[in-house]
């Protein structure tokens, strides 16, 4: 038997990238998927593509920093599918006014407070969000999984991004402590701590030059592929991570370890 037969997962930014690779992952399982994407157009194509494995799903178009998108997104889950197993808060951005972060447009006394603000809003309250929206359903159920994708960014900060480093450290935070919150009810939060992955937002705008770089960081000598990130995510929504809460996994190829 599949591993997620009968479970109904929503991935948040789940039409592309490593949110791509997560939610086509998660079907093979057996899981039946709410994609809930930005890109409704890419989000459609991602269910095509599902459906056409022998798995259900459906496309929600979420802003996952507007309340009412995800209040609309879990119930979609809810009405097509009548439960909510797993949430895979994936969705995420660089900067706001572009798909890269950069050293001189992130130097403290360069970023603006609106740039703030959207990438908090967009990477941080969002999980806040998207977590309180299935809260209610999974205490209900007694059980639940929730997967929050931070960075290694996170743990160590970088220069060239440091509103996106902080939004990825309150993920971690917020991942321990909702942990330790929702135990009781039998509901496991993790997180996957991404390093340097290929077909990312930062990886495709990077020189060649760049990435040999960042792989040399690493103890492969290469960057990661987003399906090594999937494999994770379902580790951690699978019953073998059952004894498994406040987690922070890092798949970064050994370029940082703690």
């Amino acid at each position: 038997m599949s591993r997620l037969s009968g479970k109904v997962a929503i991935v948040t930014g789940g039409a592309s990238g490593i949110g791509g690779a997560i939610s086509t992952r998660l079907a093979k399982e057996g899981a039946s998927l709410v994609i809930a994407d930005i890109n409704l157009e890419m989000a459609e194509e991602t269910v095509r593509q599902i459906k056409a494995m022998g798995s259900d799903a459906v496309a929600v178009r979420t802003d996952v920093s507007e309340w009412n998108d995800v209040v609309r997104m879990a119930t979609t889950a809810i009405e097509r599918f009548g439960r909510i197993d797993i949430l895979v808060n994936n969705a995420g951005i660089g900067r706001a006014t572009g798909s890269l972060i950069s050293p001189d447009h992130a130097l403290v006394e360069n970023l603006t407070e609106a740039e703030w603000d959207k990438v908090m809003s967009i990477n941080f309250k969002s999980v806040f969000l998207c977590c309180k929206a299935v809260a209610k359903t999974m205490k209900k159920q007694k059980s639940g999984k929730i997967v929050n994708i931070s960075s290694v960014d996170g743990k160590t900060g970088t220069a060239g991004g440091l509103h996106y480093a902080a939004s990825k450290a309150g993920v971690i935070n917020l991942t321990k402590s909702l942990a330790k919150q929702l135990a009781s009810f039998g509901i496991n939060v993790n997180s996957v701590a991404p390093g340097t992955i290929l077909g990312t937002m930062f990886e495709t705008a990077w020189t060649n030059e760049e990435k040999a770089e960042d792989a040399r960081k690493t103890a492969f000598n290469r960057l990661g592929r987003p399906e090594e990130i999937a494999e994770a995510v379902l580790f951690l929504v699978s019953e073998s991570a059952s004894y498994i809460t406040g987690e922070i996994l890092d798949v970064n190829g050994g370029s940082f370890m703690d």
